[in-house]
């Protein structure tokens, strides 16, 4: 008989996660994500230009006035929700708000899923917290711009369609086609989702042949309900104006069949005149300004990716589909390059989420691999990015609140001829102002306005220029940002 002690037994297999095993991580990453965005939201000092626009919008559309809310050519989906929102919360604008708050934070939900299609958990992590810090992204988030909710359906859309490729399952199909319209109906780009997710789930790798029925009938599924969801939209739009689109947005522009590529206007000119300040359309600035919109710090795991190899079964695909989704950007990012328009950097914001979402996530997980937590370098990055997410904006236009503010209060439900923000802040119909002084009193007259607020930088001297019937009482902010009140007494 042998002295050794007996072996002991063996140790019991560990119990399988619970299938909630992820929920309490996700909930963590939206309220996070939620949290930055309201932090962000109360640290801005203005609105967004676009924001007087959508109010304007929302009202219409809580009115019951469709008619007049389609004929603006902003897409309806954003509006409308924050008119459904607004009426709870006693305001358009706080509706508004709410919706970019709520839809920018949940979009970590399908960047969650996404990121576990390319990469397993440490490339979900990933990029759920890249979508939650992201500075882009809190700051459309924050405010009342139309990109949270563009961005919420357009990442869901995809989520749904790599979902659908592994499964065929047609609820994920009708889901992805039901998010792609609702992405439409809130830019005109939402309309190239079904041409790049419809030949995916024909041709993605799965454990049916490529082009096998129940993939026709994914595909078939996914755009039905697209048709479906947009239908009602596009039919309203022909009975009243004759075109299925007439969005002034640049995405849908892109798409119109004969659309010159310089229309003439003061609106033109003053697009041209910004373009030249800024030069984004020159190739260096572009692809600087392209960089930033990645955020560096992330930008770090796109060049990581470069030597990532394969990952798990499918990913490649699912990479390729991501980046096929850029198609969405090209046609009016081409335009606003072939015209020299102006570019914002938030017509940047999506082709870089895009970009991230197709790479970081597996960058991530490859470089990371012998880490003993990956937690360490996600709460690394969040702190890198939290600081620029919570930066105020905008303080140098704080002469636009101040004079709405004023008028407001000393012309309450007047007219404003001059800067949509101040318009946005007196709470009153917003009228465009002629650059030609000569022209102005003519113009006061015909939209009855007694009221006109001037940025110099938007409308240089003409303050100085105008007759002895405009009389300047009241200037706030300095420089370029100067805005003058001035009263119109024929």
């Amino acid at each position: 008989m042998s002295d050794l002690p007996p072996a002991p037994p063996p140790a019991p297999a560990a119990d399988p996660p619970p299938p909630g095993a992820t929920a309490p991580t996700l909930a963590a990453l939206v309220a996070l994500a939620f949290a930055v965005r309201l932090g962000a939201c109360l640290l801005k000092a203005v609105v967004a230009t676009d924001a007087y626009h959508y109010v304007r919008i929302a009202r219409m559309i809580a009115s019951g006035n469709w008619h007049d809310a389609i004929a603006n050519g902003y897409h309806p989906a954003f509006p409308a929700l924050g008119a459904l929102l607004g009426a709870p919360l006693g305001s358009a604008a706080t509706g508004l708000t709410a919706v970019s708050l709520l839809l920018g934070a949940l979009t970590t939900l399908p960047a969650w899923f996404i990121g576990r299609r390319l990469a397993g958990d440490r490339g979900a992590l990933f990029a759920a917290l890249l979508v939650a810090v992201h500075p882009g992204l809190v700051d459309v988030g924050s405010d009342i711009l139309v990109e949270a909710t563009f961005l919420f359906f357009l990442v869901s859309a995809a989520a749904l369609v790599l979902r659908a490729s592994g499964t065929l399952d047609p609820w994920s199909a009708a889901g992805a086609g039901f998010c792609a319209g609702a992405a439409f109906l809130t830019r005109p780009e939402g309309m190239v989702v079904p041409a790049v997710a419809a030949p995916f789930l024909l041709l993605a790798p799965g454990l049916l042949p490529r082009f096998a029925p129940r993939r026709w009938l994914a595909a078939a599924i996914l755009g039905g309900v697209f048709v479906a969801t947009v239908l009602p939209y596009a039919v309203a739009v022909r009975a009243v104006f004759g075109r299925w689109m007439i969005t002034p947005k640049s995405g849908g522009a892109a798409f119109r069949a004969g659309a010159q590529p310089a229309a003439a206007g003061e609106s033109q000119q003053k697009m041209k005149e910004s373009a030249k300040k800024s030069r984004l359309h020159l190739p260096w600035t572009f692809a600087r300004k392209f960089g930033e919109s990645l955020y560096w710090p992330f930008a770090l795991a796109v060049i990581g990716a470069a030597f990532v190899p394969r990952g798990p079964p499918g990913g490649r695909a699912a990479r390729v589909f991501l980046l096929a989704l850029l198609a969405l950007y090209l046609p009016p990012l081409l335009r606003l390059l072939w015209t020299s328009s102006y570019i914002s950097t938030r017509h940047l914001l999506g082709p870089a989420v895009l970009l991230l979402l197709a790479t970081a996530p597996a960058a991530c997980a490859a470089l990371t691999p012998r880490l003993p937590r990956l937690r360490l370098l996600v709460l690394l990055v969040a702190a890198v990015a939290l600081p620029k997410s919570l930066r105020p904006e905008r303080r140098e236009e704080i002469g636009l609140k101040q004079a709405g503010l004023w008028l407001r209060e000393h012309a309450p439900g007047e007219p404003v001829a001059g800067a949509e923000k101040v318009a946005y802040y007196a709470d009153v119909v917003q009228f465009k102002v002629p650059r030609d002084p000569a022209l102005v009193p003519a113009h006061m007259d015909e939209i009855r306005a007694r009221w006109l607020a001037l940025v110099e930088d938007d409308h240089r001297g003409l303050a100085s220029r105008l007759g002895p019937e405009f009389t300047i009482v009241a200037v706030f902010g300095e420089g370029d940002d100067r805005v003058s009140v001035i009263r119109y007494s024929p």
